[in-house]
């Protein structure tokens, strides 16, 4: 049988860790040995306090943020998505008007309090015997929206220019969303070289107020237009987002493009995998929500709502029967209860996103205001303090409640990116054990390879014991015998062998 007793003391007395061969030192007397193993004692807990602590702040996957800013020659232009907050127009009947926008409102999480569901499904009831009396049998949301919703032509905008050249309705295209028709500016491969206000798109709108057709309970109170700028693969959440400008005012409006690099679980919340959408080319958390969002209500009603991004033919639009009885309601659920999470939308590592901040002035000043109302009075139109400037007031106030101007631009040639990165990495982590050990016992991973070799020799040691009794040597720290482990048989009689450097049976 091996010597352990001798073997640990050859190993203290060999080992490049410090603290065991002062206890061992024979010249020691028992009250220095108890100071140094007090000591080496202490110096361990010291040691293993700091190494729980490292491991802990490395265990809660701290994550740390470096904003970098690259400034470019030029920037591709992102789409711009502008909605009229009033949804029909030119309607004379009121109760068309109120049938509408109930219809509206029923799909909205924010009703006015009471029951009014039995006075909503009545005004429906009513309109339905008029449209019988007209021939028409179904009412559909998106044909009333189509027919008369807010229309953008070359009339109503009155100015349309992008790097000071001049656009038209051309650049546009028209878009369903549930703020009814809206427009987005988007053209191919369209870039600003030049950052500033007027470098970029700038437009003046007719918003046809005088034309306005709202309930005055459930419409919107506001007149002007909703903007949200997004990416060019992406669909615009315009009730989620985006910016008003009221009528009679300029909104400038500044862009910032920031990329985002998040970090994956466990450091982050992002995920590489990304979800394939069946109505969108390319995934981004908005294009899921709104799939999301119009199946749960094709999945408990059978129809879609009016803006969905579903065509006709695979699945038919709810009428307003429909939209009362079901989807009005299934529709006010999703979007007070159902979460990005509770869709499977996940964050994806990379993406893009366009910040904006805005601005506003007074649109037109008086003066300018009277040279719009009248473009053919070429002269310079002079203003005193008195009855004229009153009465100049006046008529710009009527033109300012029908029109507005937009000033959309990067103020900077810039993109911001946002990188997430692991604030404890495992080399850092590596690193620090290492330091710790060193700093506290005088440890380095090789220390750590010489303890391993120790409980190696003690396991291969204490199988070591044969019929003849071998003689065992112990050489600095490593067990060998007369005839060395690879080669030793173990008495006369064919017995299982060891190999102390591998732990497998030789034969």
């Amino acid at each position: 049988m091996i010597d352990i007793k001798k073997l640990l003391k050859e190993f203290a007395s060999e080992t490049t860790c410090h603290g065991p061969a002062q206890i061992a030192k024979q010249k020691r007397t028992v009250f220095h040995r108890i100071i140094w193993l007090t000591l080496m004692l202490g110096l361990t807990s010291g040691m293993i306090w700091q190494l729980k602590s490292k491991i802990q702040e490395y265990t809660e996957y701290p994550t740390s943020t470096s904003i970098q800013e690259k400034y470019k020659t030029e920037l591709d232009f992102p789409e711009v998505t502008i909605c009229n907050y009033n949804r029909f127009f030119g309607i004379e009947s009121a109760l068309e008007v109120q049938t509408l926008d109930t219809l509206i409102e029923v799909s909205s999480p924010y009703k006015p309090h009471g029951n009014y569901s039995e006075w909503w499904t009545q005004e429906v009831d009513l309109y339905y015997k008029e449209l019988r009396k007209q021939g028409n049998k179904t009412f559909l949301l998106s044909d009333e929206l189509k027919s008369k919703g807010w229309v953008l032509n070359d009339t109503s905008i009155k100015k349309c220019s992008f790097r000071s050249k001049a656009c038209s309705i051309k650049n546009f295209k028209r878009i369903l969303t549930p703020m009814g028709i809206c427009y987005t500016f988007a053209v191919h491969d369209v870039i600003q070289t030049i950052p500033g206000s007027g470098n970029g798109l700038v437009l003046v709108l007719d918003i046809n107020q005088e034309r306005y057709a709202t309930h005055p309970h459930y419409g919107f109170p506001g007149a002007g237009v909703k903007v949200h700028v997004h990416g060019a693969k992406e669909p615009p959440l315009i009730q989620n987002f985006g910016v008003s400008v009221p009528s009679g005012h300029c909104g400038h409006i500044v862009m910032q493009r920031t990329q985002r690099k998040l970090m994956n679980p466990p450091w982050g919340i992002c995920s590489k995998e990304t979800t394939k959408l069946r109505h969108f080319s390319e995934y981004s958390t908005a294009a899921c929500y709104i799939e999301c969002r119009t199946d749960y209500v094709i999945k408990r009603c059978g129809c879609k709502p009016y803006w969905a991004p579903v065509k006709r033919y695979e699945v038919e639009e709810c009428n307003a029967l429909q939209i009362l009885d079901c989807a009005g309601e299934v529709e006010s659920q999703f979007m007070s209860k159902i979460t990005m999470s509770k869709c499977g939308c996940v964050t994806p590592c990379e993406f893009v996103t366009y910040e904006t901040k805005v601005t506003y002035s007074t649109f037109p000043s008086v003066q300018i205001g009277q040279h719009l109302i009248s473009p053919n009075n070429l002269k310079v139109v002079k203003l005193s303090t008195g009855r004229d400037f009153t009465k100049a007031i006046e008529e710009v106030s009527v033109y300012r409640e029908n029109y507005l101007m937009l000033d959309i631009y990067f103020d900077s040639l810039s993109d911001r990116e946002i990188i997430q990165s692991k604030s404890v990495s495992e080399i850092s982590l590596i690193c620090d054990i290492g330091g710790l050990l060193g700093l506290w016992v005088g440890i380095s991973f090789v220390t750590v390879f010489e303890f391993f070799q120790l409980f190696v020799a003690i396991i291969c040691g204490a199988g070591a014991t044969t019929d003849d009794s071998k003689n065992t040597q112990i050489e600095t720290g490593l067990i060998t015998q007369k005839d060395t482990f690879s080669t030793r048989m173990l008495s006369s009689k064919q017995v299982e062998k060891f190999d102390c450097l591998t732990l497998e049976p030789k034969s």
